[in-house]
């Protein structure tokens, strides 16, 4: 069985890359490499079929029996074309791995690592070697060196070891004779006389026993080699002894003996010429052979590694003069262009993988200059960088030593204790990052900092304890299965931020932001009782001012642990609970600050250790409220109006309205350059560095439609959902959204705060909840369905068909987890979905101003608020209005328990009404489809910020209002009349209070082209009267004769 893959090698002196076809024998491990392809770094493609068959017979069938299997991997061009074909008139059977099965390819695979490395290792030695020639060698390299059960390949596949030397001048009767007997590949010919390197036991590649008779005979030359050796040794310091004492230099070998002085033993006792020690005087005299073995064997391994270390030095030292070269050119060619007034730029940064870097040069420079907040290494800083960091390590220790969180052991039975329970030791270590600053702030000047020069980043340190080795991490509790350590730790939700943000807008509260420094070590210490100790880092225990190998005992919450989160957020919650703070009941992030009389006058929301902060400025009690958050813990500056929280800008206005964007964001992402992009088709396979970028540019733009596009998530959605067929225009898809993040990076959410088109004493409970709902039917690569929602809140005058101003508040595009067998099937999740959330929308609000949550009465706190729920599904929108028996209605029996739940959320008394639109005033569309007409829905939206809701009577749908104006284009173009400017239904005039409808436009169009055309005819007749009536005069429109005499 012979395993095949095809391997590529960087040459970067020759400016080019190789393609090999490694050829491998699953047993033997006997390997062959052919050289298939050669050509630029850019270049990618497959090698045909024909180049392949030539290959394997050039590298296998030609030296080496035919195989019985072939085993290749998924790649096309070695399962299906020519390949396939020839193997099959061979007589070759083909087994192809699939992709889930690696480990079935795994000896080849191991194979191919093996000839990379030993590849890059001579190409680094020797680079301007030919890649046919580099694949020769490595070879010949592994099939004579690499051990299987102490034989090497070549062993295996020929039965003989060409590294033996036999007295036998025929090759093909030292062959005959080692075949005769498998069992011994020792040669019992007689061997010539070895040096003292020889006299070492046989290889442990002989590892079949001998005959006793032949292992006695063994013993007695091994016996009288060493006795020889030691007469040898003896004789050359005893020369040397003399040669000093006469003014002689040493000699490093004993003259030869002739045959006549000695039959036996080495002809040569040679010492390695870098040797330059020797013995004053004789050596004691061993009896024991073993140890004089011993002897011998040390000298021969520290000459080796002094000749060794000499040749890597020499090599190095070749190396760094050749790369000193190489930087002064590159250094002469920048001052060459320079002078031509041509941009340079010199960039500098740490090298982590050279292979990466050699393969694509130009990938592995964009990877690195993209990456943020990437570790740096201290030893690996300059000089002027290093003092930064050593500000940064002292601010860090003095928060750390100031929390109290790590406490030195203070007696002796507690450093027992520790010293017994290693296992509850948890390391600790430094990890140094540079952390951007946007705008720029440079530093004070003659004050210690820790930004850089131009102030464009800062040096951050962080004392962080290696959480995943906490010794509680998986325990359970044997009897409940609970977790004896909870790691979990709550942050605010999208909904409740949104919902947090309309709240301050629309009570006209004043917005800021807060950064808790160190916010983990401010939190009070409650980890004395888990027993846990650690060995501080050399600086922590310097500002203690105890010895460095101290232990220290974990009191709270450290950076690194994994419950170090909650331990905050709990001692949050606690504080916010002892100043008068109420927790909201849904979201345990948000917590809710009442006055005297019960009204709420301010609210808070954290993001782990960045607060949201909004209250009434004229409130005496949110004064005192907010002096307390304050001094609570140690702050960064507060900021207000402006500012970035969890990478969004958020910017209330001086009407108290709120912008959420992410231009910033949007502007740093960056499309995939793609290698030979037009000569590729879609179709083409994606490399496994392009499918990475490709997944990594997808959860980018992800996250701008998560926080405040929604008009991208169905488009981000179904390409994520393409991506298992690795093909091409994925990718060019990813790029395609990518740059239109750029394009529309300044549309942004808006938060109204619904005062300026409605009366002063609009109440919370007057708002209008709206919750779209809409899927599309199969529409997905998998021929799933997708569905979608949006949930938004408007004013009272929107009920009555007037242009509103509408604030987005939740929004979802997801996979349908049920099959769909029709529209209505689709449609009916899609809508108990968007009727679900809303409700949960509803009752979010209503605690935001402070109701209780009871048992009970979730449903009496959402029906304070009229709420509309919106489809442009005309069978669903039937069922649910007309029919009263929802569970057995419908041919699907799901869908109608599903919209069985919607009718029970639109039953009397809730409040919520069913609503039917077309398709194009659908908000909900853009979340579900990937077309031009359903974005338009969404960017006219994010153009007025505000929305329409008007029930058709006749139930005119999008599509078919489409062929109308297409029919109302044609009658126009036709007649010569064009009325395509005239106002929609967005503004409230004559004109669409009395030709709203489309037939109603039509009509009056015929009406006013009658009566152009009866004009036009009584003009014609008043001038056939006036040539009559006037002499010598002619009719001059409208009542009068102009007399043309005079």
């Amino acid at each position: 069985m012979v395993g095949v893959d095809v391997l590529e090698v960087a040459f970067p002196a020759q400016q080019c890359k190789s393609r090999f076809l490694l050829m491998t024998c699953v047993a033997m491990r006997f390997i062959s490499i052919v050289h298939l392809w050669s050509g630029k770094f850019s270049e990618t493609g497959t090698d045909s079929g024909e180049k392949l068959i030539n290959a394997f017979c050039e590298g296998w069938l030609l030296h080496r029996p035919r195989p019985e299997w072939l085993v290749v991997d998924s790649q096309s061009s070695l399962r299906f074309g020519l390949f396939p074909e020839f193997l099959e008139h061979a007589g070759i059977g083909l087994t192809v791995v699939p992709g889930e099965a690696h480990w079935m390819h795994g000896r080849t695979e191991a194979m191919v690592q093996v000839a990379k490395r030993t590849m890059r290792r001579m190409r680094n030695e020797s680079p301007d070697l030919a890649p046919p020639v580099l694949a020769a060698l490595v070879v010949s390299a592994h099939n004579n060196s690499d051990k299987i059960m102490g034989y090497t390949p070549t062993q295996w596949a020929y039965g003989y070891d060409p590294n033996r030397d036999l007295d036998h001048d025929d090759p093909l009767y030292a062959n005959k004779v080692v075949l005769s007997s498998l069992n011994r590949l020792s040669s019992k010919a007689g061997r010539r006389l070895k040096t003292y390197v020889d006299v070492v036991p046989e290889s442990e590649s002989l590892r079949q026993p001998l005959d006793p008779a032949s292992e006695q005979r063994r013993r007695e030359r091994r016996k009288d080699s060493i006795e020889e050796l030691r007469r040898s040794w003896e004789s050359l310091v005893s020369l040397n002894e003399a040669r000093r004492k006469d003014g002689l230099p040493p000699v490093l070998a004993l003259p030869p003996q002739s045959a006549s002085q000695s039959s036996r033993g080495p002809e040569v006792y040679n010492m390695d010429k870098y040797d330059t020690f020797l013995p004053d005087e004789v050596p004691e005299l061993h009896t024991n052979p073993q140890e004089l073995l011993q002897l011998l064997r040390e000298r021969i391994y520290r000459l080796e590694k002094q000749q060794q270390f000499e040749r890597e030095t020499d090599l190095l030292r070749v190396q760094v003069e050749r790369e000193q070269q190489q930087e002064l050119q590159l250094l002469q060619r920048l001052q060459d262009e320079a002078m031509f007034e041509q941009k340079c730029f010199v960039i500098e940064f740490d090298l982590h993988n050279e292979d990466s870097l050699i393969s694509n040069p130009m990938m592995y420079t964009k990877h690195v200059l993209e990456s943020k907040g990437a570790e740096v290494s201290y030893r690996h800083l300059a000089q002027h960088e290093r003092p930064l960091f050593d500000e940064a390590k002292a601010r860090e220790l003095s928060e750390v030593v100031g929390s109290q969180a790590l406490r030195a052991v203070q007696s002796h039975e507690e450093t027992r204790e520790a010293l017994e329970n290693l296992d509850r030791h948890i390391p600790m270590r430094w990890i140094l990052t540079w952390k951007p600053l946007i705008p720029p702030e440079p530093p004070e000047p003659g004050k210690p900092t820790t930004v850089v020069k131009d102030g464009s980043r800062k040096a951050k340190a962080r004392v962080v304890l290696i959480g995943f080795k906490h010794p509680d991490l998986v325990k359970r509790d044997p009897v409940t299965g609970k977790p004896e350590l909870s790691t979990a730790a709550p942050t605010i939700s999208r909904t409740g931020r949104n919902l947090l943000l309309q709240a301050i807008a629309f009570d006209m509260h004043f917005l800021e932001s807060a950064d808790a420094k160190s916010a983990f070590l401010q939190a009070d210490n409650r980890e004395e009782g888990r027993r846990l100790w650690t060995r501080g880092v050399p600086e922590l225990a310097r500002s203690l001012g105890v010895p460095e190998a101290r232990l220290f005992r974990i009191m709270g919450a450290v950076y690194g642990l994994t419950n170090a989160p909650r331990i905050f957020w709990k001692d949050v919650d606690c504080k916010f609970r002892k100043i008068g703070a109420v927790p909201h009941a849904l979201d345990r992030c948000v917590w809710l600050f009442p006055d005297k009389n019960g009204a709420i006058c301010g609210r808070v929301g954290s993001q782990v250790d960045d607060f949201l902060i909004g209250g009434d400025p004229s409130s005496p009690c949110w004064q005192r409220y907010r002096q307390g958050i304050q001094k609570m813990y140690n702050w960064s500056p507060w900021q207000s109006s402006d500012f970035i929280y969890s990478g969004c800008r958020i910017k209330q206005m001086s009407n108290h309205s709120i912008y959420v964007s992410q231009e910033d964001f949007c502007n740093s992402v960056r499309p995939v350059e793609i290698d030979q992009d037009k000569s590729r088709s879609d179709s083409s396979p994606m490399s496994p560095l392009e499918l990475s970028q490709c997944r990594a540019l997808i959860m980018k733009c992800q996250w701008r439609a998560i926080q405040t596009a929604p008009q991208y998530s169905a488009r981000i959605g179904m390409c994520t959902s393409a991506l298992k067929d690795g093909c091409l225009k994925n990718l060019r898809e990813a790029n395609s959204i990518a740059r239109e993040l750029r394009k529309s990076a300044k549309e942004d959410l808006v938060f109204h705060n619904f005062r300026d088109c409605q009366p002063e004493n609009l109440s919370y409970k007057d708002v209008v909840f709206l919750h779209w709902g809409d899927a599309g039917h199969k529409n997905r690569p998998d021929v799933s369905s997708t569905g979608g929602y949006v949930t938004g809140m408007s004013v009272p005058s929107i009920m009555h068909g007037r242009e509103s101003p509408v604030s987005i508040l939740d929004w979802r595009s997801w996979k349908l987890r049920r099959p769909a067998i029709g529209t209505n099937s689709s449609e009916g999740q899609a809508i108990c979905e968007a009727e679900n959330k809303g409700w949960r929308c509803r009752l979010f609000w209503a605690l935001l101003y402070g109701h209780e949550l009871c048992h009970g009465q979730a449903d009496a706190l959402t029906s304070m608020f009229v709420s509309l729920l919106i489809t442009d599904s005309r069978g669903c929108y039937d069922l649910l209005a007309s029919n009263e028996s929802l569970g057995m209605a419908g041919e699907d029996a799901k869908t109608s328990v599903d919209l069985l739940s919607v009718k029970h959320g639109l039953r009397d008394g809730t409040q919520c009404y069913l609503a039917w639109v077309p398709g194009e005033m659908n908000l909900s569309d853009a979340l579900t489809k990937v077309t031009a007409e359903a974005f338009k829905v969404m960017a006219l939206y994010h153009e007025r910020k505000s929305w329409i809701i008007r029930f058709e009577q006749e139930f005119v749908s999008a599509r078919k209002q489409q062929r109308l104006r297409r029919e109302k284009q044609k009658l126009e173009e036709k007649c010569g009349v064009h009325f395509a400017d005239l106002p929609e239904t967005w503004e409230d005039d004559v004109w669409t209070s009395t030709f709203a409808k489309a037939y109603q436009r039509l009509t009056a169009l015929v009406w006013l082209i009658a009566f152009i055309c009866m004009a036009i005819q009584a003009h014609s007749l008043a001038k056939l009267v006036a040539a009559f009536v006037c002499e010598d005069a002619v009719w001059n429109f409208p009542n009068r004769c102009v007399d043309i005499g005079h």
